[in-house]
C-alpha cells in the first residue's frame, strides 16, 4: 500500500503544473523525501518508540 501511495505523491509533486502536478522537479522531491525518511529514522533511534522494554 505504501509503494503506490508514495509513488503517486512523488509523481504529483514532480509533474509540471500544466499536467496537474506541483512542478517542483525530481531533484527537490527526492531530497525532501529523503530528509523526511532520515528525520523519522532519527526520531525512532533517539526515542526508541518501537522498543517494548
Amino acid at each position: 500500500m505504501t509503494r503506490p501511495l508514495g509513488a503517486s505523491f512523488a509523481d504529483w509533486t514532480d509533474k509540471p503544473i500544466q499536467f496537474g502536478g506541483l512542478g517542483l522537479g525530481t531533484g527537490p522531491v527526492s531530497i525532501s523525501l529523503t530528509l523526511v525518511i532520515l528525520m523519522l529514522l532519527t526520531y525512532l533511534i533517539i526515542y526508541r518508540v518501537d522498543d517494548p522494554n
